[in-house]
């Protein structure tokens, strides 16, 4: 857009195509106009486009940034409205509106349930709907919407799915229903919005951003989309590996590296790091696509709200994950030499070759914490977040260093503490989320006495072990690995480059005197002192519990405000033209998460340009 004296959305005035354009009614607030002006109108166009006549009945599928305004848009048309999405927060949202649907569909039902609850409200020529508005991107809305929609009804398709739809054409063809697209009104079916909307009051949910947190908005769009990448990253691996064209190619890649195979035990090396960038695309999606299709399922199905559910789906992953590192890591414990015994940790020490399932626990331990470095800069930030982030780079260096090293009975021994207690932070997390309070608060006297006994007992036991029980020669070294090991030899006299060879060749000369000694015991020390700063707020926790209050995460920016995130939000504009949020209050924190993304103004600036993201979900 050109302006007069800036361009593009800030523009104080610019010079438009009168056949485009349209007046504003003067009752109409900016933000809303701006909903509509998108969002509004790509909906109300749909609508119109299915044809259905006065008091014949719709379904709008997907209640997003199109779906909560065309629920009210229908109703206001005369129409009979069916809410259909896959969350009960954003059902509960459309029927707090005074243009409630007549009936809320939850997509997560069998449709044969669906379709019985739709023909005892809704009375028809025909079981089902009249037609149904595609308000969302999901793939299986397409499907869904074919089953609810009568014989010879219509679907508008307003959603695209990035590989194509899917949908049973049996429906279709046998039960002739009509397939239409559309994509926005025309300049007349605006106004006639427009009209609606302040006749109406039609509500939008506004969600604003600063201009500075730009990025921050099209991280949390694409949020979710991460299962999809990883699949697309995996599969030409995965078929080039079954390729034997190919297949030396991508081994690095997909398949252990350094098998012995007199021994029939691993190696350790270099190119084992490919196999951790697999690994990493591979927890990513893994992590997604639990989120999504599991988790997100059960917090819609508990009545969760936008914020809590957010939270409860991290948390929940975070005990699916740790629940299987540390169920691994205790049985590679149980079955070892050094079970219940600190100093046979070194007997066997440099132990350059290991087992199958040793070398894939830590490596992909290893590929965890990567990952969480990303998941702590994308998730929101914590009062903590520089300790955290301290943490995890002191973490991905004692665990690499450890396995290169040969090291990984002491690894092994660390990861399953933390692990432990970091699964029973977690339940007592998800319990808060669930607003299960009491079994909260059980949970986290458990988390308390975990911590107490991993992290300031057992924990720095490990720590004086690395110091004292570390039986190799003072100062020794070795080369290769297996059969074929060298040593003991001198450590060199001259530079410090034998600290770094582990850590570079494969093969090469692995040393421990008493640098590498006070470099390893220096990383666990500073791990247990990060440790005693976070027990610092877990005491005040406690306190706060025995006086009567509840178990709150003290590392969270004011959680409770966090989740007022869940309440429907309008925004007001002044005399000024400044955009001033109101937030209504409501006995239950509910929201919809996707809505219409609100830049803030300038000064003096009335113009607000918005945009309307398509919901993903249903």
């Amino acid at each position: 857009m050109k302006g007069i004296t800036t361009d593009g959305a800030w523009a104080e005035y610019m010079a438009a195509d009168a056949r485009f354009t349209v007046k504003l009614p003067d009752s109409l607030d900016f933000p809303t106009a701006a909903c509509m002006m998108c969002a509004g109108i790509t909906v109300y166009g749909g609508i119109k486009r299915a044809q259905v006549p006065s008091g014949g009945s719709i379904g709008i599928v997907g209640i997003g940034g199109l779906g909560h305004i065309g629920t009210q848009v229908a109703k206001a048309m005369g129409y009979q409205v069916a809410a259909i999405d896959t969350k009960q927060d954003a059902l509960a949202l459309v029927s707090s509106y005074d243009l409630k649907p007549d009936i809320c569909i939850l997509s997560t039902d069998p449709a044969e349930n669906s379709m019985e609850q739709i023909t005892n409200v809704i009375q028809g020529d025909y079981p089902g709907l009249d037609a149904t508005v595609i308000a969302t991107d999901a793939p299986a809305a397409f499907d869904l919407a074919a089953k609810l929609t009568r014989k010879h009804g219509n679907m508008v398709l307003l959603g695209q799915p990035e590989n194509g739809i899917t949908l049973s054409y049996q429906n279709v063809i046998f039960r002739d229903i009509k397939l239409v697209g559309s994509l926005v009104a025309d300049t007349d079916e605006t106004e006639e919005l427009l009209d609606l909307v302040v006749k109406h009051d039609i509500k939008v949910k506004i969600k604003k951003w600063k201009p500075e947190d730009a990025e921050k908005m099209r991280q949390e769009y694409l949020a979710g989309g991460n299962s999809g990448i990883c699949l697309g990253i995996l599969a030409p691996l995965l078929i080039a590996q079954y390729n034997s064209l190919t297949r030396t190619l991508t081994a690095k890649l997909t398949s252990l590296s350094y098998r012995d195979e007199f021994t029939g035990e691993y190696n350790v090396g270099f190119d084992d790091n490919y196999f951790v960038v697999v690994l990493i695309a591979v927890l990513t999606g893994l992590r997604d696509a639990t989120m999504r299709f599991v988790l997100d399922p059960l917090a819609a199905a508990w009545g969760l709200g936008r914020a809590r559910s957010m939270r409860f789906k991290e948390q929940a992953w975070m005990v699916v994950y740790y629940a299987t590192s540390w169920s691994v890591g205790t049985y590679i414990y149980a079955s070892s030499s050094y079970w219940l015994d600190l100093e046979a940790m070194w007997t066997k020490w440099p132990n350059r070759e290991i087992s199958s399932l040793m070398k894939i626990y830590m490596l992909a331990q290893l590929a965890f914490w990567l990952q969480q470095m990303v998941v702590i800069n994308i998730e929101k930030r914590r009062k903590d977040h520089w300790q955290m982030l301290s943490h995890h780079v002191v973490t991905i260096a004692l665990v690499y260093c450890s396995y290169r090293y040969g090291l990984t009975p002491v690894g092994n021994v660390v990861l399953i503490l933390m692990d432990f207690n970091d699964l029973v932070f977690s339940i007592a997390k998800c319990l808060k989320y669930m607003k299960l309070q009491s079994l909260c608060d059980f949970m986290f006297g458990a988390f308390v006495v975990s911590w107490v006994l991993c992290r300031h007992i057992a924990f720095p036991m490990v720590c004086w072990s690395v110091y004292a029980h570390a039986w190799a020669p003072t100062r020794s070294c070795f080369i290769g690995s297996g059969e074929n090991i060298i040593g003991p030899l001198e450590v060199p006299a001259n530079g410090y480059f034998y600290v770094l060879e582990p850590l570079i060749y494969t093969n090469g000369r692995v040393c421990y005197d008493y640098i590498i000694k006070m470099l390893f015991t220096s990383g666990l020390l500073f791990l247990e002192a990060l440790m005693l700063v976070w027990f610092v707020m877990i005491v005040k926790l406690v306190i706060r519990v025995l006086r009567g209050g509840n178990a709150e995460d003290t590392r969270s920016d004011n959680e409770e405000e966090e989740l007022e995130e869940d309440l429907p939000i309008k925004v007001e504009v002044d005399a000024e033209g400044k955009a001033q949020p109101v937030r209504h209050t409501s006995a239950t924190r509910r929201g919809s998460m996707s809505s219409c993304i609100l830049a803030a103004t300038r000064t003096q600036t009335k113009t607000i340009v918005r945009r309307a993201n398509r919901s993903k979900d249903y």
